[in-house]
């Protein structure tokens, strides 16, 4: 398996005659999601609003095709927005991950949030551990579902057979996903401090990277 350095110099070079596409779809999506916040810090939530979140949903995953097409043709084949088509069984499939995801979040949340009511009076400390721990399970669980939109991309698999793909992959490897993650913080910060500019180059940066990291580990695990 690659390395982390190499995986990241990999999508790098992937992307030296691809930047135009994914850079304009995250354009189309950052400026999407802003003028969301906006209108709902200005206005609230409207019908309208619900209808953007749906469009964003779209170009996600429109998105995260493309990062996969990318990822496959190693850098050799010039992408087109064709590479971008997702099927509607695809889309929904997509849909209905995220709801088992909020799903199993939830209903493990709220276990621990019982849990730790009920040992309020037994043993406060116990209490105050699952407490904490409830905060973190919806971050844990994303991560081990990280890898399910694109097992359904590129797979065709179903919701629940992708988040056991997903959780296969990253069981074993729990740390070192998360250290791949946070090794993007430096671009992230960049991000911020030029106002989501250069998030539009970051955005595809670290979706071809995660694209090959799947790739990497599906070499490594389920081939």
């Amino acid at each position: 398996m690659l390395s982390r350095v190499e995986i990241k110099s990999k999508s790098k070079i992937q992307l030296n005659n691809n930047w135009k596409i994914p850079v304009l779809l995250s354009a189309i999506l950052m400026i999407i999601s802003m003028f969301i916040e906006r209108r709902v810090a200005y206005n609230g939530n409207s019908f309208f609003t619900i209808l953007l979140h749906l469009v964003v949903s779209i170009l996600s995953i429109n998105l995260s095709m493309i990062y996969i097409n990318i990822a496959k043709s190693k850098g050799k084949d010039e992408i087109t927005f064709k590479d971008a088509s997702v099927s509607l069984e695809q889309y929904l499939k997509c849909a209905i991950y995220s709801i088992l995801i909020w799903a199993i979040t939830f209903a493990i949340t709220s276990l621990f949030l019982i849990l730790s009511s009920f040992l309020m009076w037994i043993s406060p400390l116990l209490f105050i551990i699952l407490f904490i721990c409830s905060f973190f399970i919806g971050g844990i669980i994303s991560l081990y579902a990280t890898f399910a939109i694109t097992a359904i991309l590129d797979k065709g698999c179903s919701s629940s057979e992708a988040i056991s793909i997903s959780f296969n992959l990253v069981k074993y490897s729990f740390w070192k996903v998360v250290l791949f993650a946070l090794s993007f913080i430096g671009w992230m910060i960049l991000s911020c401090l030029t106002l989501g500019i250069a998030g539009v180059w970051v955005l595809p940066y670290i979706g071809v990277s995660f694209a090959n990291y799947y790739f990497e580990l599906c070499d490594e695990k389920l081939r």
